[in-house]
Formats: structure tokens, C-alpha cells, sequence
């Protein structure tokens, strides 16, 4: 059976779920932090004993032994041969060769060049043309019908998250959206969009810890339970080429409160390695004393795992104008597994804050570190206050906590970790915590 793929021109518009019809096979569009999958819905009929041929047009920046299938299935890809390429290159040396699979080239000599700019045209396999026509040999087991997913990665499709919130006394409204730039090269009406605030590769990995866990097989040593910004559904879209706008939430109206955040270390010490660092020096003094005044909502289902952006928060004063209080990240993989939201306003008066790092054992018989933290808040003010507290396991990505005095303490990201207290009117505050980093042999 011979499938062509054609893309028309749509809209515009980027309607949401509501205003389509029953969805039919076609693209779904994923995007990541590092790049775009974009994954096509092929009906595929497979004859007795052979294999079935199918014609897909894949975007710029992709590369035909790039293409695999998204989904798990007994089929597989035997061949892609770019369409106008020669299908007996007289050299390995030539930029159009037939892929014998989509993993090894026509020969082990065989090296793609990559060719000057004005060598470029279309049908030729590079990251830096445009779109491409690529013949598929796919086959299994059995002969039959199958609905297969085949996808490809694309660095041409860009896009960022911001929000807005307007608050009005102990209330707010938020709502989000997505800026997407599409440098493709073909247009991608009634797609099916996801985004993800993570790498493909985390996500990819947690993937299929999922499912060595439900098969038995995983090694509970080796399972990673960090945080992963895992695909969330946006809507189904039109995503034609240059720049297009997808509302991502809201309106939402949610509760406002007060709450003073210390964050003394911030995220510039993170070392993003299972083998912690080792270096004593390593935040052992932490000058900053400053506490945040911020607003706290509470994190409902429906913002679980937005991608992360700035947020602008306006105050809407009683003749309807708007004033702006303040820009400050919200969401995002340091923040995925909170269930408050804190956005910075400005710095608090009559308010100080304190780190001091009470012991330091480094254990290499033992392969861990122990460190333990005491952060004290004085309150000058007339009235209690509720704090936030932040800390950063810089030293690695391999850490538990051993022992902390509060009860209200919880993982907000891969490395990141919240304390909750209240400092009495006049009054100080201190919480301890002990951090022990381990290390495989």
C-alpha cells in the first residue's frame, strides 16, 4: 500500500479541543526543552512476506536516519531512501545516499559532508535544508493493517511560556500561553500539541523505568523517582509556519496569600551529577540574609506540569487600571513536584534570615556526604509570619534527607527542597536539617 502525506494551509487561529470534530489520524507535535518531535499517524498495509512503502514529508532540521516509531510495536523501519536522491550513489562520499536502515548508512565509509549554504537544496538530507521526501520500508512479522506512529526531531520549531496573573484583594486570576515559532518549513493544521519542561532524553528514561517497572524488571538500586516534566496535553491546533499563540491556562481564578520566602543559595551551586561534589568550600558561607514578600497559591491539578515561564503580576486598582507589581519565574522543573506556587514580589522590611553549616563528613569507605544546615529567621515585626524556606542540594542529584525538624518539608524539584514555619511577633525561628549524598561504587 502507497500512503502519501500532504499538509494544506489552515488558519491562523489555534482553536482549542471544543471547537473541533472526531479526531482523525495525523500529526502530534510534542515539544521539549531541546527540541520538537513531530510524529505522523500512518495506516499501514502490509502484503504476505513483503514489506509496505509509504511516502512521508518530514520537516527542516530533520534527518532521514533520524525517523523511528513513536509507538511499541512488532513492525520496524527497514529502509528510508530520500526521494530525488540517486539510489546507487557512485561514491560513499555523495550527500544523497540510500539508507539501507535508519540506523547505519550505505557503507561504513559513508560520511555525510555537510554542504556550504548555497549547496542546499531540497531532497537533500541535512539539518541545515529544507523539507525532504522519504520513501519507508516498514515491516513485521505478519502480514496486515497497522496504525503506526513515525516520528522524527526538528530543532526548527521554537517556543516559550508566560503567563499573567491580576490580582484584586485575596484573589487572582491566571492564565497562560504558549508562543510557538514554527521554521519548518510545512504547516501542520488539526495537530495534536504537548509540551514538556524537560529534555527528551528524561523523558524518554522515565518512560521506560515506567515500564520496566510494570513488567518487574526494573532494579529498585537504579530507580530514579526525581521529578520529570512529563508531556502535557495542550490541544489540538493549527500550527502553520512563523509564529502562532496557544492558550495554555485560564482563566483561572485561585486564592492569594502573603508568605516570606528565604532562599540564600539559590540555584548557581547546582551540580546536576549523580556523583556529589566534594569541594568543603562548597557553600559553606552564605552571605545573603534577604527575605522575599511573595504571593502563595495553592497548585490544583490543573496546573500540574506547566511548562515553565515568566509571570507578570498586575494589581487591577478600583478604577479598572491595571499596575504592574512585578516579573518573576513561575513553574518549571526546579518547582514540578511543589504544591504551592511563590512568586517574589519584593524585599521584606523588619525581616532577617540566617544559614550556618553546623557539620561536613565526607565518607569515600562509606561513598556519602553528610551535611547538616540550621537557617534561623528573626522577626522584628508586631505580627507572626509565615516563611518559606528554600534550600538547594547542590552537591548532587543522589540525596535524602535524614532528619529536619519541621514536619512541613517537601521535594519541590530534582534538588530542591522547601521548609515551612511560622516566626512568632518579635520572635526567632531556626530549623535544622541533615542532607546525607550517596554515591554508587
Amino acid at each position: 500500500m502507497l500512503l502519501v502525506l500532504t499538509v494544506a494551509c489552515g488558519s491562523r487561529t489555534a482553536p482549542g479541543p471544543s471547537s473541533r470534530g472526531p479526531h482523525k489520524p495525523g500529526v502530534e507535535i510534542t515539544l521539549y526543552r531541546d527540541h520538537a518531535v513531530i510524529a505522523h499517524r500512518l495506516e499501514v498495509e502490509i502484503p504476505p512476506a513483503s514489506t509496505a512503502t509509504v511516502k512521508l514529508r518530514i520537516a527542516a532540521g530533520a534527518e532521514p536516519d533520524e525517523i523511528y516509531l513513536v509507538d511499541k510495536s512488532a513492525l520496524e523501519i527497514r529502509q528510508v531512501r530520500v526521494i530525488g536522491a540517486p539510489t546507487k550513489p557512485e561514491t560513499c562520499d555523495e550527500v544523497s545516499c540510500v539508507l539501507e536502515s535508519y540506523e547505519h548508512a550505505c557503507c561504513a565509509k559513508f560520511k555525510k559532508p555537510v554542504p556550504a549554504a548555497s549547496a542546499l537544496t531540497v531532497g537533500v538530507p541535512n539539518k541545515l535544508g529544507g523539507p525532504i521526501e522519504v520513501e519507508l520500508a516498514i515491516g513485521g512479522p505478519s502480514a496486515g493493517t497497522f496504525s503506526v506512529l513515525a516520528g522524527s526531531p526538528t530543532p526548527r520549531i521554537d517556543w516559550d511560556a508566560a503567563y499573567t496573573l491580576i490580582t484584586s484583594g485575596a484573589h487572582g486570576e491566571l492564565r497562560g500561553a504558549l508562543a510557538i515559532r514554527n521554521a519548518t518549513g510545512i504547516a501542520f493544521p488539526d495537530a495534536r500539541l504537548r509540551v514538556a519542561d524537560s529534555q527528551h532524553a528524561a523523558v524518554t528514561a522515565r518512560l521506560k523505568q515506567i515500564e520496566a517497572k510494570a513488567n518487574g524488571t526494573l532494579d529498585k538500586k537504579k530507580e530514579d523517582t526525581s521529578p520529570v516534566g512529563m508531556p502535557r496535553e495542550v490541544s489540538r491546533i493549527d500550527l502553520l509556519e512563523g509564529d502562532t499563540r496557544v492558550e495554555l491556562l485560564g482563566p483561572v481564578t485561585r486564592p492569594l496569600r502573603s508568605m516570606l520566602v528565604f532562599d540564600p543559595v539559590g540555584s548557581g551551586y547546582d551540580y546536576k551529577h549523580t556523583q556529589p561534589v566534594q569541594d568543603p568550600a562548597l557553600g559553606a558561607v552564605t552571605p545573603g540574609t534577604k527575605l522575599v514578600e511573595s504571593l502563595a497559591l495553592d497548585r490544583p491539578e490543573a496546573f500540574r506540569l506547566l511548562p515553565g515561564g515568566p509571570v507578570r503580576v498586575l494589581q487591577r486598582r478600583p478604577d479598572g487600571s491595571l499596575l504592574l507589581l512585578s516579573e518573576a519565574p513561575l513553574f518549571g522543573e526546579a518547582t514540578l513536584a511543589a504544591s504551592i506556587d511563590v512568586i517574589p514580589l519584593h524585599t521584606a522590611e523588619r525581616v532577617s534570615g540566617k544559614r550556618e553549616r553546623r557539620e561536613l563528613t565526607i565518607d569515600n569507605d562509606r561513598r556519602r556526604i553528610v551535611e547538616e544546615f540550621v537557617l534561623t529567621i528573626d522577626n522584628m515585626r508586631e505580627r507572626p509570619i509565615d516563611v518559606l524556606l528554600r534550600e538547594h542540594l547542590y552537591r548532587g542529584q543522589s540525596w535524602t534527607i535524614a532528619y529536619r525538624s519541621t514536619f512541613d518539608a517537601k521535594q519541590e524539584g530534582v534538588q530542591q527542597l522547601t521548609m515551612s514555619t511560622v516566626v512568632p511577633a518579635r520572635g526567632k525561628q531556626t530549623v535544622r536539617y541533615v542532607v546525607v549524598y550517596s554515591w554508587d561504587p
